[in-house]
């Protein structure tokens, strides 16, 4: 079975390089209003979530980490830093 790099590239390496850009967006909402902020950061965080379920299910299951999972984990640990960042500013 041959696979398309620039396929899995796109589709899912792209868009949680997004997400996780987003994530950043929360910086621009005025310090005072925290649950704005939160409220950002928690839906990008379910937002990853799904969409590394989803993308878990467009490669065969194996016993070790891909490159594309660890991007994927490292994606989403960024929003959840964001995440813990609004609780302390």
């Amino acid at each position: 079975v041959l696979r398309n790099p620039f396929y899995f590239l796109v589709n899912v390496a792209l868009p949680n390089m997004l997400f996780a850009a987003m994530a950043g967006l929360q910086f621009f909402v005025d310090v005072d209003k925290v649950a704005d902020r939160a409220s950002i950061s928690l839906t990008l965080l379910l937002v990853c979530a799904s969409y590394f379920q989803f993308s878990s299910s467009l490669v065969p299951r194996l016993g070790y980490l891909t490159i594309l999972d660890k991007h994927s984990l490292w994606c989403i640990f960024l929003v959840i830093v964001m995440v813990f960042w609004v609780g302390i500013i």
